[in-house]
């Protein structure tokens, strides 16, 4: 499925004819019969405008969004006459797609290891505490950049000693006091003492005394700074009033793990801008792990499903660049294959360097060629 991003309450229009059936609050639109049959899915929307068993058109009043946590979708059509009904991806067969923001898809496996483990227990403690997944995605998913969610970590300490870490370093006062300067070969003056633990608590110029406070706490419950579950403890009852009130609000928002991970980078990091997509990425990477109960635990890169991919291998032939099908100079199933066929199938053109419309051609090469080889057609890159 994909999810579109939606405010609570909007209303949901049929996007295609079909006779509606009702799964709990799902929507579910069924067109054609047999080998011709597509099913779309529209979660969490009914409110009695869609009733069972009724004939709908496109653009028909069906619902509306019940929260702001977006609008779920998922569509299915035969792969071919003797096979079932298989999932595809709905964006695919939008007539218009307009990108708002950068599109995250969340690498399946992303992470393993210890990080995986700490992140699990991480997420079990934050829900004892009543926070969302989403909540709790965005939180890793920042943390996944700030410390590779790993307590025992400290700003700098990947450099070589003295700066960076040796075994004894994580219980020397002075080695945990480095500032910026230090670090940074003179930069970053407002860094008194070094980021550490989980979200690279700092004592800086303008006031902040996070860094002092995590070792004065784990100091007064007889622990280590590097413990886990201090640090967990401290975000809630040992940090600044201010933060403490702040994440507990923060803990009731739902939506974009994407969204939210930009607001915890704002208001709780204090550090806008840094690294953001890679936070967001992480965080809906995260998101993705905890809607499967965090059942994938292996590292590796996300594959497409076959029998999905082959769904829809027919409708980018049909529009395919010329010579069409396997005559396509870019080998089935491969980036460069599914971005020429998508920009055939829908009639786009490159736009020239004064306004006339370029076609792509067979041979634009790797993906790291194509702005090249458009330049060299006379394209606008």
């Amino acid at each position: 499925y994909i999810l579109l991003e939606a405010k609570a309450h909007q209303t949901i229009v049929a996007p295609m004819d079909g006779v509606v059936s009702l799964d709990g609050d799902n929507v579910i639109l069924t067109n054609g019969k047999g080998e011709n049959e597509s099913r779309l899915t529209l979660y969490s929307i009914h409110n009695g405008r869609a009733i069972e068993g009724t004939r709908v058109l496109t653009g028909d009043v069906i619902g509306e969004t019940p929260d702001d946590t977006g609008l779920k979708v998922s569509y299915q059509k035969y792969k071919n006459k003797k096979e079932k009904l298989v999932y595809v991806n709905p964006q695919f067969y939008f007539p218009k797609v307009i990108q708002l923001q950068t599109t995250i898809l969340p690498a399946i496996g992303q992470f393993g290891g210890d990080e995986f483990e700490r992140a699990k227990h991480i997420y079990e403690f934050l829900k004892s505490q009543g926070a969302s997944p989403q909540a709790i995605a965005a939180i890793l998913g920042n943390w996944s950049v700030e410390s590779s969610i790993n307590p025992k970590r400290a700003e700098g300490d990947y450099l070589s000693p003295p700066v960076g870490a040796t075994d004894s370093s994580w219980d020397d006062e002075n080695w945990l006091a480095i500032g910026g300067p230090a670090i940074y070969s003179g930069a970053y003056p407002n860094i008194l003492h070094r980021g550490l633990g989980l979200g690279q608590w700092t004592d800086t110029a303008d006031g902040s005394t996070r860094h002092t406070a995590l070792l004065n706490y784990a100091h007064s419950k007889n622990k280590k700074w590097y413990d886990l579950d201090l640090q967990l403890d401290f975000m809630l009852h040992g940090d600044s009033p201010y933060y403490q009130s702040w994440l507990k609000d923060f803990f009731e928002n739902t939506g974009s793990a994407a969204n939210l991970a930009q607001l915890f980078l704002t208001y709780w990091e204090g550090n806008s801008g840094d690294k953001l997509l890679e936070r967001q990425t992480r965080a809906t990477e995260w998101y993705y792990q905890i809607e499967k109960g965090f059942s994938q635990t292996n590292g590796g890169q996300a594959k497409s499903d076959p029998q999905s991919l082959e769904g829809v291998r027919g409708d980018l032939y049909d529009h395919s660049v010329p010579g069409g099908g396997d005559g396509m100079a870019y080998a089935y199933g491969q980036c460069t294959w599914g971005v020429a066929a998508r920009m055939n199938q829908l009639g786009l053109k490159l736009k020239g360097r004064n306004g006339e419309k370029i076609s792509i051609i067979n041979t634009m090469g790797n993906g790291q060629d194509w702005v090249a080889t458009a330049s060299s057609l006379g394209g606008e890159t």
